[in-house]
């Protein structure tokens, strides 16, 4: 590789120096992971969060965690990339024959996801442009999005959620 293309190539991923000598900077992710560990935690009823009772990893000073509620906040502006998975182990006490979940804010997102597979992993994922500061910040959910109680597996993790900032 020559150096004309190097230049080419590390200005494509936005490092070294840009046309007016300035370095460009590199943006550092940073978020949280949650998890739901209890082996006391059999199910979730339609309608309510799930409750992530272990923090896996924080590195955000803007994104919260509530593990009362299930409620995640976040209280600075940008474009928030989420991604969970949930052991599922059946459905009961309702109509719907699919499991689902949705991502809800309070900004009015719901980002929802579903399987055809009643027991097994089941996951999502959601882009969101957040607005956000924090004397206003935005709350989010993951949320049983059925009329059933969907049971969780038999797993020593049951779910999974990774929230982090893409901007920089």
């Amino acid at each position: 590789m020559s150096s004309n293309d190097r230049t080419t190539t590390d200005e494509h991923l936005n490092i070294g120096n840009d046309a007016t000598g300035t370095t460009a900077s590199i943006p550092q992710l940073s978020g949280r992971e949650i998890q739901l560990q209890s082996a006391a935690a059999v199910s979730v009823a339609s309608g309510t969060a799930v409750l992530f009772d272990t923090t896996v990893s924080d590195h955000s000073l803007f994104i919260a965690y509530n593990t009362a509620t299930g409620t995640i906040t976040v209280t600075q502006t940008g474009v928030f990339y989420i991604n969970w998975w949930v052991s599922t182990d059946g459905m009961a006490d309702g109509l719907s024959v699919v499991p689902a979940f949705s991502i809800i804010t309070s900004q009015g997102d719901n980002i929802e996801a579903s399987s055809p597979i009643q027991t097994g992993q089941m996951s999502g994922n959601a882009l969101l442009e957040i607005v956000a500061s924090p004397g206003s910040p935005v709350t989010l959910q993951l949320i049983n999005a059925t009329d059933s109680t969907i049971g969780f597996g038999a797993t020593p993790i049951k779910a999974d959620l990774t929230i982090f900032n893409v901007t920089s």
